[in-house]
């Protein structure tokens, strides 16, 4: 619920503007009744975006439906657990083993 109230600058707060104000003063923060704020648990699944670039690519449909249920099990979002997966490939140096046919 949004509370809007005027208050006249020129004139000396009411004993219940105080109060009114007092309490905001002391209440948490909160936008959205809906939406209240994420607990610390919550707050450590995010990652800092710091060095990351978006991008566009094709990805195989089994390849998002694993990491969508993959997602789902972990409480992590998917596209995180790709690049959660790409960044452990990149740190352990990891040599793909392949062979593409580049399409004509």
């Amino acid at each position: 619920m949004i509370v809007v109230k005027d208050i006249d600058v020129g004139r000396e707060l009411t004993e219940e503007q105080k109060a009114m104000l007092e309490k905001a003063k002391n209440a948490p923060l909160v936008f959205d009744e809906d939406n209240p704020p994420l607990s610390d648990e919550q707050l450590k699944k995010f990652e800092k975006v710091g060095n990351k670039k978006r991008i566009t690519m094709y990805v195989d449909n089994e390849v998002i439906e694993y990491y969508k249920k993959m997602s789902e099990e972990c409480d992590i979002p998917y596209q995180t657990l790709i690049n959660m997966c790409l960044k452990q490939s990149v740190k352990a140096a990891a040599h793909l083993d392949f062979i593409w046919n580049k399409p004509a």
